[in-house]
């Protein structure tokens, strides 16, 4: 099992009660597993996807990544842990202004430990993920440069440089036009079927079409679907 969540729950205060934005919420992802979530804005995706990444710590239950308690870890260890084995795509800007688009995408080989650096930086696979998601003609381009769709493409590419075991994606298609969603979704498919799970956050029903289980969050509740709400 790649990633388990247990009875997982986040509250925050909010006048006498407490306010769930997650609440008792199971969910586990085995290789290959392409799951989509999909939710109105507020029902507590965001911070779903910032626990299962290790950047939101949960008020209850327990998640595992590859076998490792996140609760049992430090922070540096977790970090490490997300930087070699996961890669996450945020909703908002994530791309340092001062790298170009290529810089950028190398980025998680440059921030592994030196003993993991084997051989020369991996700048052909980059350019191979640039390529993929439609972006190698503007791999030395800034990323003021670059319209907002441009840059979710870049973060993509980045997020899958070091071939994690497990992709989580916050609206990862939300600024990309019809074609260039159906670029990614046939890359995150394939990605899947070499053995990496994937966890996709959506308003997009496109995802939907290649996932293997969808889901639907609520109010902080998750639920199986049967099809894209």
């Amino acid at each position: 099992m790649i990633l388990e969540i247990c009875t997982l729950s986040k509250t925050y205060p909010r006048g006498r009660a407490p306010f769930f934005a997650v609440r008792d919420v199971s969910l586990s992802l085995d290789a290959g597993d392409f799951v989509c979530i999909a939710g109105p804005s507020g029902s507590g995706k965001s911070t779903l996807l910032g626990i299962a990444a290790g950047l939101i710590s949960p008020t209850h239950g327990r998640v595992c990544f590859q076998g490792q308690d996140y609760g049992r870890l430090s922070d540096d260890a977790l970090s490490a842990l997300r930087n070699q084995g996961m890669g996450y795509i945020m909703q908002g800007p994530s791309l340092l202004p001062n790298f170009t688009v290529l810089q950028n995408v190398l980025l998680p080989y440059y921030v592994l430990p030196r003993g993991r650096r084997t051989g020369a930086a991996p700048v052909a696979r980059a350019s191979l993920l640039l390529e993929q998601v439609g972006m190698l003609p503007l791999a030395s381009q800034y990323p003021a440069e670059l319209s907002g769709g441009e840059l979710r493409r870049v973060a993509i590419a980045r997020a899958l440089l070091l071939a994690p075991g497990l992709v989580i994606a916050d609206e990862p298609t939300g600024d990309l036009d019809e074609g260039h969603t159906e670029e990614i979704m046939r890359l995150f498919s394939g990605i899947a079927r070499e053995g990496a799970a994937l966890l996709v956050v959506t308003h997009d029903a496109s995802p939907f079409r290649y996932g293997n289980r969808s889901y639907y969050l609520e109010a902080g509740v998750l639920t199986a679907s049967s099809s894209p709400p």
